[in-house]
Parts: C-alpha cells; sequence; structure tokens
C-alpha cells in the first residue's frame, strides 16, 4: 500500500502525474494534497489508467479536487476505470459477490473553478472511457 499525502503543485498534479501510459495502481491513497490549477489528487493525460480501489481524499485543485481528466488534443485519449469487479477485473460490477477488501473512495475533494470531484477537459476530437464502479 502507498499513500501520497500533502504534496503541492503550481500547474498540474499535487499528488500523482499519469501521462501517456497504460498502468494499474492498486492500494493507493491519494490525500491531502493540492494544486493551484489542475488534478489535486491525480492529474491524467492520455492513456489507460486503473484505480481499482483508490482512496482519493480531501484533496484540493482549481480544476478537479480528485482527479483532472485531460484529452484535448487530437492524438490524445484518456481511459480511466475506478473499481473493479468480484475477480479483479474492471468489468461490471457483481455487487452481490464483490469480495475485494476496500472500495474505491472519493470524497471531501474541493474545486475553486469546476469539478470538485473529477474534472474533464476535451475538445470534440479526444475521447475518453470512463466507468465508475462500486457506486452505492
Amino acid at each position: 500500500n502507498v499513500t501520497v499525502s500533502k504534496n503541492y503543485a503550481s500547474n498540474y498534479a499535487g499528488g500523482v502525474y499519469l501521462s501517456g501510459l497504460k498502468a494499474t495502481l492498486t492500494g493507493i491513497t491519494v490525500t491531502e494534497n493540492s494544486c493551484s490549477k489542475y488534478g489535486g489528487g491525480i492529474y491524467v493525460k492520455d492513456g489507460t489508467i486503473n484505480l481499482p480501489d483508490i482512496q482519493l481524499l480531501n484533496n484540493k485543485a482549481g480544476y478537479g479536487g480528485a482527479i483532472a481528466i485531460d484529452a484535448n488534443e487530437r492524438t490524445e485519449n484518456a481511459n480511466i476505470t475506478i473499481g473493479y469487479d468480484k475477480d479483479h477485473n474492471a468489468n461490471l460490477l457483481d455487487v452481490l459477490n464483490y469480495t475485494h477488501s476496500r472500495c474505491p473512495l472519493i470524497s471531501g475533494n474541493t474545486a475553486t473553478e469546476e469539478g470538485g470531484a473529477i474534472y474533464y477537459n476535451a475538445n470534440e476530437n479526444a475521447k475518453c472511457k470512463c466507468k465508475f464502479l462500486v457506486n452505492v
């Protein structure tokens, strides 16, 4: 398990900056980070990111207190999955058989401009596939 806590950035990603990669981050807590502009907790620019049991708590930014997703160029795509099913796959969730010990949690995040939890920035040519699982 990893905790990213109490960091600051002026432009992008108070906590974690992810760009152009395919990654699964498990057991990560991103808390009390801040950024003046985009992504208090996490900033994602292009790529495929799976966050099956992410904890995003009390992060602050101008845009996207918890997460800012930027797919603003013609060639960029962002694929984000938060949560997973009983077999640890980023598929449709089987709530009755959910066995993971830690559910994803996005709570207490704030933005001074837009997107207290999540901010998505894109032009009409960009693509974002976002899945949010285990919403109760």
